[in-house]
């Protein structure tokens, strides 16, 4: 039997511009990449710029209402 090791993937994201709408809803706009190796040992590579729109919570922090990592093409 093959013995399937995990690889712990990087994902890195750079918050290139905030722009709030109000004390509720913000847009953020990021680029982001993503690699890992599959179980064969070959790279998986994933990158975009995406495009999400935030809600502040009543206790004050922010989740995410819609987000497209692909947002900005």
């Amino acid at each position: 039997m093959q013995r399937l090791i995990a690889m712990r993937p990087t994902i890195r994201t750079e918050v290139t511009r905030v722009v709030q709408t109000g004390d509720a809803l913000a847009i953020v706009y990021n680029d982001w990449s993503f690699t890992a190796k599959r179980p064969d040992g070959t790279a998986v590579e994933r990158a975009g710029r995406a495009l999400e729109v935030v809600r502040r919570q009543p206790d004050g922090a922010w989740r995410f209402a819609i987000d497209d990592p692909y947002g900005r093409g």
